[in-house]
């Protein structure tokens, strides 16, 4: 019995070929064979990119897990530090963060930096605040 040989091939290649087979277009063996072999390489080159996106992404998430602890040490000891940051909830704008940023710094014993950033966006953002 012959070996079964398996060759995955993208969703696009497979498309094209019906879409030419429907347009009445021969596909000869050779072609259908360097057709696989391209698909096969270009399927290789993927599967490396997506590696290295992977490694990227897992350092982004690393760096974004690590300024998430920091901010969370901020959060839970803000008379320790120069500044610290309070949450206030979803800040759309300056005007905004200025409207209701200084009362959140006062209420923990600062002043409000004039510095604040969106750390989920419409949901939750944090206002600096500097230690009296």
């Amino acid at each position: 019995m012959p070996s079964k040989i398996s060759v995955r091939y993208p969703l696009w290649a497979i498309v094209g070929l019906v879409f030419a087979l429907i347009a009445g277009a021969s596909i000869s063996t050779p072609a259908l064979a360097q057709s696989a072999a391209s698909n096969q390489k270009a399927a290789v080159q993927a599967q490396q990119a997506l590696e290295q996106a992977g490694t990227a992404s897992t350092q982004a998430g690393t760096a974004s897990t690590l300024a998430g602890d920091l901010l969370q040490q901020q959060l839970a000891a803000p008379q320790q530090a120069a500044s610290f940051v309070v949450e206030a909830g979803p800040i759309w704008s300056t005007n905004d963060a200025n409207r209701i940023c200084p009362a959140l710094c006062t209420g923990k014993g600062g002043s409000f930096s004039t510095s604040w950033w969106t750390t989920v966006p419409g949901k939750m953002s944090v206002c600096q605040c500097k230690s009296n």
